[in-house]
């Protein structure tokens, strides 16, 4: 009986939450976010780089999607750009250049990415509440198939706590 009913309210909150515009637009990330990117391996903290992550319209359904690792030792530029697709409000590719294109989708206050690279599969996550934006990203391996199953063992998760950059 608990199972029926929380099904039910399962399917009702989905309907309701369907229907609704998505909080997650590239329109409100618009602007400076810093931070700290944690990098966890085994469940413990095995580093942290500072990063800068700027949003900036360069038309009405592109954005850029730029990530500065400030690391001492090897600091790194991702330099990427956010497209709407056919001005849906819910699809987007996060283009990487080199003709790597990922598919993103919002849901409520995140947008979603999962892909695949070699064996493992990658899950990239950006939330944002309020004025501040989290973004992860998790890397797993297949690690067993039974039947139709397959489970994947979580490697690394990387995550990043941003708050927006006063002008």
């Amino acid at each position: 009986m608990k199972w029926k009913f929380l099904l039910i309210c399962l399917c009702l909150w989905s309907t309701i939450s369907w229907g609704q515009e998505p909080s997650f637009t590239p329109e409100r990330c618009a602007g400076i976010w810093v931070g700290d990117m944690y990098i966890y391996t085994e469940g413990n903290i095995k580093q942290s780089i500072p990063v800068e992550f700027t949003v900036e319209a360069l038309t009405d359904s592109t954005w850029r999607w730029r990530t500065e690792y400030l690391s001492k030792q090897t600091p790194m530029l991702k330099d990427y750009v956010l497209r709407r697709e056919n001005h849906v409000q819910h699809l987007y590719r996060i283009d990487e250049g080199n003709g790597v294109e990922l598919p993103a989708i919002v849901a409520g206050n995140r947008l979603y990415s999962v892909f695949r690279m070699d064996k493992l599969i990658l899950t990239s996550i950006y939330t944002l509440r309020n004025n501040e934006l989290e973004f992860e990203v998790t890397v797993s391996k297949e690690q067993s198939a039974i039947s139709e199953i397959t489970s994947y063992a979580l490697i690394t998760v990387q995550r990043m706590n941003l708050k927006k950059k006063e002008k």
